[in-house]
């Protein structure tokens, strides 16, 4: 494992961080910035000099007490530290400080930066669910702030995490999202980095052209030029494309310039993925000793930075070398533990390759049910990624992503000709089956969204918007004195509605309280299901004593329901109500574990009752 720089300089205090040393002299909170800003447009050329650069502003910061210097110090640090592939433990704890001065100083941008970086190590990590949820909240930020440069970057970091499971339709959809802000708005940083991942992920759908075009647009822009660390990434992306077809020599030339770059850098992750590239480019190319001693430099690195995905790659690629060589039995043993490391990662394209290995290495030794087994499994994981559905979906987006770079064509070419105008006339004219689909699409990507907010048995808010929203609400009522009250519902006895009646019918109690709870509670109320049989509703300017009324009001409606409607032997439903308010809590987790509370006591006092925290 890499020595940390930082350690012979510093030592350990509170934030993660260092105490100052002596060395810190004639500072001011200027300098402090200055040394951020440059550390900053280091990152990606030169991560180890930004390094240095941002841990001289800490000191400086810590030394002046200068606070917005040491937040923006301890997040060039911890990036910095990421990108060189420090423990992770060091990198999550400057980040994490970084994140919690942010919010103690209202810094919006820098709390959406430190969450990205949280969410690839939750990404590195496998913790795919954790990182989408970092990502989910850098987004509802930058939406806040109306920032639309971090909202892109998030929704590129957002793709990058859909591709490594294998939704290609999402990561395309996040991927021409980032591209058309970054074009709308002349980010033309965001533009270069949106090309080169497109560029990658075309590349994977098979659309050579287009992927082709992409890449070469990402490296013909000046930032690219500047950006040492998107060159080399882009650099790996064509030269991957060029050796999928066949052309490796060329390859070659650009893998190898990926590596150099890389290697200038000092990111180890992007020089572990040049060096996995350029160790299979020499294998093709008959050079296996070369083709060796590179794949294990690269094992080396990810080992280093203890990425699972990259390790799970790397092991495939070894295990597919000793098929080669005949060596079946080692390449058994590392194929399984290729499984075992990268199913837990959610790898399904990885996972789909590792099958069909086994697959072939079964049916070399005459073990058919085995080799049929990874053949179903290598199928269901290729229907996953490529069936009807998948593939229906990515060819609309790809249509619509084709007829906006025929737009982007058609627009640079009428800024050199005034006679493509009518040209252009004629093609929109003649395209209206496209326009059709692409309204099709608009009116799709509509649905995506409300189903992405809705439950979809009940029709009501789902877990994951109610946990944006109970975050936003409850900071809203803190700034501006407003009451809030949560309440948490839950059915009584509903397993053995199930058990009694089947799940069908427990299904069809749980989409009427639904709608029962939306009649009830006020627009501007929200109404979320929890969970199972759990219900909340967020009762935003509601007062406890008026939030008890309502949730008496619910608890006589579910009462008093005629539920044989649903079924003639249903009788009767009831639900137990925990009900508390902000007056009491500073902050969210507490006022939650109280409603929880409240929610036992209900139960406890013999169910069908509401217990608020009135007094």
């Amino acid at each position: 494992m890499m020595q940390d720089p930082a350690r012979s300089e510093w030592s350990t205090a509170s934030h993660g961080g260092i105490t100052a040393s002596s060395s810190a002299l004639n500072a001011s909170p200027q300098q402090i910035d200055r040394l951020n800003a440059q550390a900053h447009l280091l990152r990606h050329s030169d991560s180890q000099q930004a390094l240095l650069l941002c841990q001289q502003a800490y000191e400086q910061a810590l030394r002046l007490d200068y606070q917005v210097g040491l937040a923006c110090s301890l997040l060039r640090w911890g990036v910095c530290s990421y990108i060189l592939g420090h423990p992770v433990a060091q990198v999550r704890a400057r980040l994490q400080a970084a994140l919690e001065l942010a919010q103690a100083l209202g810094d919006t941008q820098a709390q959406i930066e430190a969450l990205n970086v949280l969410a690839m190590l939750h990404a590195d990590s496998g913790a795919n669910d954790l990182a989408l949820q970092a990502y989910d909240r850098c987004l509802a930020l930058a939406r806040n702030i109306g920032d639309s440069r971090y909202e892109g970057r998030t929704l590129g970091n957002m793709a990058l995490v859909h591709s490594s499971l294998g939704q290609y339709a999402h990561t395309l959809d996040h991927l021409q999202r980032y591209l058309d802000l970054a074009e709308q708005t002349g980010d033309e940083e965001g533009q270069t980095y949106a090309l080169a991942n497109l560029g990658q992920l075309l590349s994977t759908l098979g659309e050579r052209e287009t992927a082709q075009r992409a890449l070469e647009r990402s490296l013909a822009t000046p930032h690219s030029q500047q950006d040492l660390a998107r060159q080399s990434s882009t650099r790996l992306h064509l030269g991957e494309l060029l050796f999928k077809h066949g052309e490796v020599g060329e390859a070659k030339a650009h893998l190898l310039e990926a590596v150099q770059l890389s290697r200038r850098t000092g990111n180890l992750r992007d020089l572990c993925d040049a060096l996995h590239a350029l160790s299979q480019a020499h294998h093709a190319d008959d050079d296996q000793d070369a083709a060796r001693i590179i794949l294990a430099e690269a094992h080396e690195l990810a080992a280093r930075v203890d990425d699972g995905r990259r390790l799970a790659a790397l092991q495939l690629t070894r295990s597919k070398t000793l098929i080669e060589s005949g060596d079946l039995d080692g390449a058994h043993a590392s194929l399984q533990a290729v499984l075992q490391r990268a199913e837990p990662l959610g790898m399904a394209a990885l996972l789909a390759e590792t099958h069909k290995a086994l697959a072939s290495i079964a049916e070399a030794r005459a073990d058919y049910q085995v080799a049929l087994q990874h053949f179903r499994s290598f199928h269901q994981l290729r229907e996953t990624l490529h069936g009807d559905q998948s593939q229906q979906q990515l060819r609309r987006i790809l249509i619509r992503q084709q007829v906006q770079e025929l737009q982007r064509q058609a627009d640079d070419e009428r800024n050199r000709s005034q006679e493509l105008s009518s040209e252009l006339t004629a093609a929109r004219q003649a395209d209206q089956e496209k326009q059709m689909l692409l309204q099709q699409l608009s009116a799709q990507t509509e649905m995506l969204h409300q189903l992405s907010r809705e439950d979809g048995l009940t029709g009501v808010a789902n877990r994951r918007w109610l946990d944006l929203q109970l975050a936003q609400e409850f900071e809203r009522a803190r700034r501006f004195a407003h009451p809030l009250s949560v309440a948490m519902l839950d059915l009584d006895h509903f397993k053995s509605i199930n058990d009694r009646f089947t799940h069908l019918t427990g299904d069809k109690v749980l989409r009427a309280v639904a709608t029962l709870l939306r009649d009830v509670c006020r627009r501007s109320d929200l109404v979320a299901r929890y969970g199972g049989e759990e219900f909340m509703l967020l009762l935003v300017g509601t007062p406890i004593t008026q939030a008890a009324s309502l949730c008496e009001k619910l608890r006589l409606r579910i009462e008093q329901y005629d539920w044989s409607t649903l079924h003639p032997e249903l009788k009767n439903v009831t639900l137990s109500i925990g009900l508390e308010s902000n007056a009491r809590f500073d902050q969210l987790e507490p006022l939650l574990a109280a409603v929880d509370t409240r929610l036992y006591e209900a139960k406890h006092q013999g169910r069908n009752r509401v217990s608020a925290g009135l007094s």
